[in-house]
């Protein structure tokens, strides 16, 4: 399976997927995510409305990304739920919600920005600018 090939090729240390609710914006976890999804809440909850952390969808989600990868594999899954139809400070809730998540030592990238730090480049590079490797 092709999905399955990619995750053991690149072996991602977090993934990330976005999704709608009509109860939103809120974040939801699966494996070994709970504390990254409550830096995401606080620094997203910065930008607009309050984010909160949901530890569940309240229902059952086989065959979701979550359970597949969070559950069965062990791997850090945040699930960034959106409130259907909102889009007013819904970007800017996001930036700072995954800058926050990205700048963790959680995640592995704060060496990567630790290095951009003394040169020209670093100058306003947040996390999710850091991702660009062109």
């Amino acid at each position: 399976m092709v999905g399955n090939r990619l995750i053991e090729v690149v072996q991602p240390e977090l993934i990330v997927v976005f999704h709608s609710s009509s109860s939103g914006p809120f974040v939801t976890f699966d494996g070994p995510a709970r504390s990254l999804a409550q830096v995401f809440a606080d620094a997203a909850s910065t930008a607009n409305r309050p984010w909160r952390v949901r530890a569940s969808m309240g229902y059952p989600t086989p065959g979701s990304l979550g359970s597949l990868l969070g559950v069965d594999r062990h791997l850090a899954i945040l699930t960034i739920e959106f409130r259907r139809g909102q889009s007013e400070g819904v970007a800017e809730a996001v930036r700072r919600g995954l800058n926050a998540v990205l700048a963790t030592e959680a995640v592995g990238l704060k060496e990567h920005l630790d290095e951009l730090q003394g040169s020209d480049e670093s100058r306003n590079v947040t996390p999710v600018d850091a991702l660009d490797t062109e």
